[in-house]
């Protein structure tokens, strides 16, 4: 039992030996250097040795890289998009977690971490209905790495979850040092799409209902025609709507006599309240 504990405390004896000569060897070699070297090489074995001074700015440089990558991703995470940061080349540098949510509900889960991945190769690699507009994509993005231009933007719909989504996709160009890099972004913005689309719909109904009525329908904005029926262009003695479409006024329809009295009964109309005819006359305009 003793020769173990002698056999211990000489270690550690020894090991403290080395700590002393090593903290010497390196005051030495400080000295000789004047503090401008960051490593030595043994010549024998080519080992290369970190000095203390260069050993604690690598651990704070760390430090400092763990703590920027802690705030890039929480910024990234409070951004409602799905983002990814590439480089120069296309790399995916990062992404944030609604990035990664839309994978999953698109049965991407389990498939490879997209950190790593270049996002040029995904977009040419695209195939069935997607590779039309990721090809689009991938030229866009190639000219904001080379900056040729500073931002590319393309709407597209794909099917997630089993549902069509419509997302407006916008690639910006980063500088990092001298080297470009990228942030990609989709925005869903299937609601925006959707009402356009319901708009589009009730407009079309609102103009066949118009076309299809029996009496004359002239619908203006600003006094610019929007909307004419067949029965109106009937009245006028006009081969089809499109030609009172193409007046810049609708007021031009009738007599300069009437401009005045046309102009009075919109304004009464629009400010919300006015009469269904002007007073003392017997038709509306």
């Amino acid at each position: 039992m003793g020769s173990g504990e002698d056999l211990v405390q000489g270690s550690q004896d020894e090991l403290s030996e080395l700590v002393e000569i090593l903290h010497r060897t390196y005051q030495r070699i400080t000295e000789l250097t004047g503090g401008s070297a960051d490593s030595v090489v043994h010549t024998g074995s080519g080992t290369s040795y970190l000095l203390p001074d260069i050993q604690g700015e690598l651990q704070r440089m760390e430090a400092m890289e763990r703590q920027h990558a802690s705030e890039r991703a929480a910024i990234l995470n409070a951004l409602p998009a799905h983002i990814a940061l590439l480089d120069h080349s296309g790399r995916i540098l990062a992404v944030n977690d609604t990035w990664r949510s839309l994978a999953e509900e698109n049965g991407a889960a389990g498939t490879v971490e997209p950190v790593g991945q270049n996002y040029l190769d995904i977009c040419e690699s695209a195939r069935g209905a997607s590779a039309f507009w990721a090809g689009d994509v991938a030229g866009g993005l190639r000219s904001v790495l080379n900056r040729r231009q500073s931002r590319y933007t393309q709407e597209y719909s794909c099917l997630s979850s089993g549902e069509e989504r419509w997302f407006l996709l916008a690639v910006t160009g980063l500088e990092r040092d001298d080297r470009s890099g990228a942030v990609v972004m989709h925005l869903d913005v299937t609601d925006r799409h959707q009402a356009h689309q319901k708009a589009d719909d009730l407009r079309r109904r609102l103009e066949r209902l118009v076309d299809q009525a029996k009496v004359g329908i002239l619908v203006h904005r600003n006094f610019k025609p929007i909307i004419a029926n067949r029965e109106l262009a009937r009245l006028l003695g006009y081969d089809s709507p499109e030609g009172i479409l193409a007046l810049a006024d609708s007021r031009d329809l009738f007599s300069e006599e009437e401009h005045a009295r046309i102009t009075d009964y919109n304004e009464a109309r629009t400010s919300g309240g006015g009469p269904r005819y002007l007073s003392g006359q017997g038709q509306a305009p």
